[in-house]
């Protein structure tokens, strides 16, 4: 079936007229093509930042781990400090128990001499 003319015609201006609302002008490519590059820079960009993201925080992490050692040194350390002041504390009680006795002791030897002085004075001198 051979078209007419006049159909023909008018399928020529549709085809045409679809073409023309679906073309892309060099502008738009043009611009697409340098929207597509820069988004290619921006996500190389982001792709080196995350790299330097990562490593910073593996550096983190490794010296997050160096600290809890070292907390758990420094637990176990004042442990060890407060059970040795605990045994000092003990130790001071036991040395103040002991003053307290020797100043009793002292006390009564002191009482026993001077007594023992004045009786011996009262026989060296005279009435």
């Amino acid at each position: 079936m051979a078209l007419s003319g006049e159909l023909y015609e008018a399928v020529i201006r549709i085809v045409d007229q679809r073409v023309g609302e679906i073309k892309v002008t060099r502008e738009d490519f043009d611009r697409l093509t340098k929207t597509v590059s820069e988004l290619s820079g921006i996500v190389r960009e982001l792709a080196e930042a995350q790299k330097r993201t990562e490593s910073a925080i593996s550096n983190l992490t490794e010296r997050v781990v160096r600290l809890e050692g070292a907390v758990e040194k420094l637990a176990e350390a004042q442990k060890r400090t407060e059970e040795r002041v605990n045994e000092l504390a003990e130790a001071q009680k036991r040395t103040e128990d002991a003053v307290g006795r020797l100043t009793v002791a002292v006390g009564s030897l002191s009482d026993t001499v001077g007594y023992s002085l004045e009786d011996v004075a009262r026989v060296m001198l005279p009435p």
